[in-house]
């Protein structure tokens, strides 16, 4: 019987099997709302259980403080609507993509990559989003008459 995979476009995440993983915890230990230092860890190509859409799953372990070797999971549906945000996500993470379909092959690049994340829960929904790893300098207003 030959499998059957769904693809977006004209990548099939599946082919490609798993491009990044980590090993399953046993237990996660429950990680505080903030701001924090970590590692990329794992990305795996996976889809979701009742809607079958196409996600990604990206593993980050804290590396800093009172949290440090805590891991925070992030899954992120791969739709038409969120590749823009996908593709925005990749480039904080130092990796620009001309074509989506270039994701398989180079999310290997992505582990062990430093980032910056903040993890916000809101009516019981846990939200992660990768920051840009150098902020923008603040505008500066200068005072000084010459």
């Amino acid at each position: 019987m030959e499998s059957h995979h769904r693809t977006l476009g004209p990548v099939n995440f599946y082919a490609a099997a798993t491009a990044a993983t980590t090993e399953e915890y046993d237990e996660e230990r429950w990680v505080p709302d903030g701001e924090y230092d970590a590692a990329i860890e794992g990305l795996r190509f996976t889809e979701s259980p009742s809607s079958f859409i196409p996600m990604m799953v990206w593993t980050f372990r804290i590396r800093l403080g009172t949290q440090s070797n805590c891991v925070l999971r992030k899954h992120r549906p791969l739709t038409g609507s969120s590749l823009r945000s996908v593709r925005d996500e990749l480039t904080k993470c130092g990796i620009p993509l001309r074509r989506f379909s270039e994701l398989p092959e180079r999310a290997l690049e992505l582990i062990g990559r430093d980032v910056r994340i903040v993890k916000r829960t809101q009516k019981g929904i846990v939200a992660i989003r990768i920051l840009w790893s150098t902020r923008p300098p603040s505008p500066r207003t200068d005072h000084a008459q010459s």
